[in-house]
């Protein structure tokens, strides 16, 4: 909880996600393509701050953050990427554990998002 409770949280961790082709090599986005990334709770719900634990700890959420560090809430779930914001096909994010706003109390953080890709 006393990490939870700094002014950035927990270490972010950086991740991508990267489709592939069906001989396992990625799927690049081509010259005048992009690709949307759309996030949706699969527990819980948005919060302001980020996704909403149904864990134990109180005042936690799971901050998850697209390449430009900007948080996905209710109002912000889809992000844009073109070739040159994921070289090799990686789809870069980013998410920690933050607190609400008010201080968290020690407990499991358990949460949830499911992901759907449009290639455009």
């Amino acid at each position: 909880a006393a990490v939870v409770n700094g002014a950035a949280g927990t270490p972010v961790v950086d991740f991508s996600l990267v489709g592939t082709k069906p001989d396992g090599s990625a799927c690049e986005i081509g010259d005048g393509k992009s690709v949307d990334v759309s996030w949706v709770p699969a527990s819980g719900s948005w919060t302001a701050t980020g996704l909403e634990n149904s864990g134990t700890a109180g005042n936690a959420v799971v901050k998850l953050m697209d390449k430009n560090n900007k948080v996905f809430n209710a109002l912000y779930d889809t992000v844009n990427y073109v070739a040159a914001d994921a070289p090799n096909g990686k789809l870069p994010f980013k998410a920690n554990i933050m607190n609400t706003g008010t201080s968290a109390t020690p407990g499991t953080i358990i949460s949830a998002a499911k992901f759907s890709v449009a290639y455009k």
